[in-house]
């Protein structure tokens, strides 16, 4: 992955100073802004690769004796496994009933009361799926649902939460595991799993709002909502429509942010991104995200929404390139440290009897439920009502309400520190601890009467940009 990288320091200080010296000539300030891509504009890695190894392996399926298939068929599948020499294949004929199962008994029942449990897994028919991992202690257990699984997000992770629980489950002796998929559809049942891993569990249980389409109503209804509760949001917009009085303008999405709210891309002009060709979805992607950092949004424009959470391994390798965190469609919580960072499950906020369910289960079990809205207090979606008793409901908790950096700066092991702000000291000072990349977007972005991007928010005034001009032209 490309990144830009200055030429020598010394010859950014003295462009910097050039640049920042002349401060009423927006045409020099031009000039700096043309230097360059905005540093932020791709990623620093692969946020998949870097966090999917994340925590112990529980079971890679090498060793497919110890599981039972409990109805269907267990197969080991060599062709193409998701780690090591094989995956498991679990298959079920159209003949064969409607419930496909595989158990793991343990002889020695294993703590996971301070775990949090993932996997890898691949469908290849019927087109759409769900899965249920329950795990058991005695005849009491949890159960961690994915809903809308389809056959195009080929091998991804799953951060599993638990959805729903039976009896009085005690998660430090479980003595079962077992993963389960119901067909609804005339066809065989096939899919593979693969490299079951636990991570450490977080000491609270959080919650993110997100919204997607950037409608006008998430200003109008759902923002003074939520700040009086003091929750944050985030807002994945379409850019292609932010001249539209139906969606959030840029005073708009401006006043949300200084409000405690990040800006995220959902493309250009929400296209179905697997149906396009690869060159016209990273244009949908790249172009979206680089009208956000043109407009002060960095923090806010590493985070991305599949429109109609449509993914396949070729549209999220475009998306690693710009986005460390990305949601789609599942219906279920997380834990503290994902796994699969471009495959973010949500639960749809019109669901009120889910939402709650999650909420209240994510409290129990430390976990993460991040819920999705568009319009609020619009025909066909959530009423201004039900959204304010779910606000209620959250702020009313013992659920932390953050905002969805957080989970890349604070939760994720190790963190993504590309996307902490920096105070404009710490991004140009010449004491040390200076980086060109820092100073470049510091100049790169200056606007007359505009937010200054890694400077807390805070516009540059003219005494401190005399003043670093003067230092960077001495040193």
């Amino acid at each position: 992955m490309t990144r830009y990288e200055p030429g020598s320091r010394h010859g950014l200080l003295k462009r910097g100073a050039a640049a920042l010296t002349a401060l009423g000539t927006t045409y020099g300030i031009g000039q700096a802004r043309a230097a360059t891509e905005h540093p932020l504009l791709t990623t620093a890695f692969d946020s998949r690769e870097r966090y999917a190894d994340s925590g112990e392996l529980l079971d890679d399926f090498e060793d497919l004796s110890l599981w039972t298939a409990q109805s269907g068929h267990l197969n080991a599948m060599t062709d193409q496994p998701y780690r090591g020499d094989q995956s498991a294949e679990l298959l079920l004929g159209p003949d064969e009933g409607t419930d496909l199962e595989i158990v793991r008994e343990f002889d020695d029942p294993i703590d996971l009361s301070n775990k949090d449990l993932s996997i890898a897994l691949r469908l290849e028919s019927p087109s759409t799926e769900q899965l249920d991992v329950n795990v058991y202690n005695g005849s009491d257990s949890v159960t961690m649902r994915r809903r809308t699984i389809t056959k195009s997000y080929g091998w991804f992770r799953i951060d599993l939460g638990v959805t729903s629980e039976y009896g009085d489950p005690d998660l430090s002796s479980v003595d079962a595991i077992s993963l389960d998929f119901y067909r609804d559809f005339d066809t065989d049942l096939r899919v593979w799993v693969d490299d079951l891993r636990t991570t450490e569990r977080a000491d609270t249980g959080r919650v993110m709002v997100t919204f997607d389409d950037g409608g006008i109503t998430q200003y109008t209804n759902a923002l003074p909502i939520m700040e009086d509760r003091g929750i944050p949001g985030l807002t994945m917009i379409n850019s292609g429509r932010a001249s539209s009085s139906d969606y959030l303008g840029e005073d708009e999405m401006r006043e949300m942010r200084d409000a405690g709210w990040e800006i995220g891309s959902h493309t250009v002009d929400h296209r179905y991104l697997p149906d396009l060709p690869d060159a016209d979805a990273r244009a949908q992607i790249e172009e979206n995200k680089r009208w956000l950092l043109e407009r002060g949004f960095e923090r806010g424009a590493s985070m991305f929404s599949y429109p109609w959470s449509g993914n396949s391994p070729r549209i999220r390798d475009i998306v690693s390139d710009y986005h460390y965190f990305a949601v789609t469609d599942a219906s279920m919580p997380h834990g503290r440290q994902l796994t699969g960072p471009l495959t973010v499950g949500r639960v749809f906020g019109e669901e009120l009897d889910r939402v709650y369910d999650v909420l209240d289960l994510a409290e129990k079990y430390n976990q993460t439920a991040v819920l999705a809205y568009h319009q609020v207090g619009a025909s066909g979606w959530i009423s201004e009502a039900d959204f304010r008793a779910t606000m209620d409901r959250i702020a009313s908790g013992s659920i932390e309400a953050i905002r969805p950096s957080k989970q890349l700066t604070e939760l994720q092991s190790p963190p993504v520190e590309e996307i902490v702000p920096l105070s404009i000291r710490e991004a140009v000072a010449g004491d040390g601890s200076f980086e060109g990349s820092e100073a470049q977007r510091a100049v790169h972005w200056y606007r007359e009467n505009e937010y200054v991007p890694r400077t807390n928010g805070k516009k540059i005034d003219d005494a401190t940009m005399n003043e670093l001009a003067a230092a960077w032209a001495n040193d």
